[in-house]
């Protein structure tokens, strides 16, 4: 008659698990809400810094254009002065 008083160990335990759930509802979503608003803070910052990248490969990529314009310049130039003096020596 005593045992049945007594609670069993699975039921104490379910009653136990119950209970600490209870003091931590809502827990979950708002650390849930918390890393979506980090990680949607985080994609304004990550597209200026890849913007930054493109604008700086843009420009590198204009400035050796130029730089080898100009090299073939001063080549063709100088292509037409050793000639019109190899002219001249005739």
């Amino acid at each position: 008659m005593l045992e049945k008083n007594k609670p069993s160990k699975t039921k104490l335990k379910t009653t136990i698990q119950i209970a600490s759930l209870r003091n931590e509802t809502g827990a979950a979503l708002i650390m849930a809400l918390l890393v979506m608003v980090v990680m949607i803070s985080l994609v304004p910052v990550a597209m200026q810094l890849s913007s930054g990248e493109i604008h700086q490969s843009k420009n590198y990529k204009e400035n050796r254009k130029a730089f080898f314009l100009a090299e073939a310049g001063l080549e063709h130039a100088k292509s037409l002065t050793e000639e019109s003096s190899l002219r001249a020596a005739l």
